[in-house]
């Protein structure tokens, strides 16, 4: 009977304490399972964003694929009329005397160009993206291609003036469809130099911004 009134007190006490324990630690609980509820919310939030920012991303580079394609599938058809019309005139060096022999240089000097505007507008295509966007597109390409435009339109006019002094009626045509072409991808290649300035960049934006 004495122990029974020994251990009620106990009981007691160990309840007292179990109580006294889950007070103390609900707060802590409470507060760690918040912390896990937060950190998941920011997790999806972050997971959201990187989702949407990719997809802006794969959205730019579809439009400028767009964009490219048809100038590039343009240029490149041009570019290689020109080629075929300018390997083509390789062949007047023994015609028509000394002018045969101009009108053979000249061909082999825009066999050259070709090779370097095609070239440049390769490295001009390859940026894309979220790089272009930032950075626009590569200067020095662009820089070499205006140069390679003027010697092309320089070299137009050579050709019209050895055009007038050509008296064989085969070479005649020849020279005619030449220039025709020749003159089509300049007109192409410039248009295609001025949209590409014209683009927007973060850092030319920002450039701008503070030489004013």
């Amino acid at each position: 009977m004495l122990l029974k009134i020994k251990n009620r007190p106990m009981k007691k006490i160990f309840s007292l304490l179990l109580v006294v324990t889950l007070i103390v630690l609900l707060p802590t609980v409470v507060l760690s399972a918040k912390n896990i509820e937060q950190n998941q919310n920011r997790g999806q939030i972050q997971n959201q964003k990187e989702e949407t920012e990719l997809a802006v991303e794969n959205q730019e580079q579809e439009k400028n694929s767009k964009e490219a394609a048809p100038r590039s599938d343009k240029a490149q058809e041009q570019m290689s009329e020109v080629a075929k019309k300018v390997e083509e005139l390789l062949t007047a060096e023994g015609q028509e005397g000394g002018i045969g022999k101009e009108i053979s240089e000249f061909a082999k000097q825009q066999q050259g160009a070709q090779r370097a505007i095609k070239e440049n507008l390769a490295r001009l295509e390859a940026r894309q993206g979220i790089l272009k966007t930032l950075f626009g597109p590569d200067k020095e390409a662009l820089k070499k291609l205006k140069q390679q435009a003027q010697q092309t339109r320089l070299r137009i006019k050579k050709l019209e003036k050895l055009q007038n002094r050509v008296t064989n009626d085969a070479l005649q045509t020849q020279i005619k469809e030449t220039l025709s072409v020749l003159k089509k991808q300049n007109t192409t290649l410039l248009q295609q130099i001025s949209q590409e300035e014209e683009k927007f960049s973060f850092f030319g934006w920002f450039k701008k911004l503070f030489a004013k």
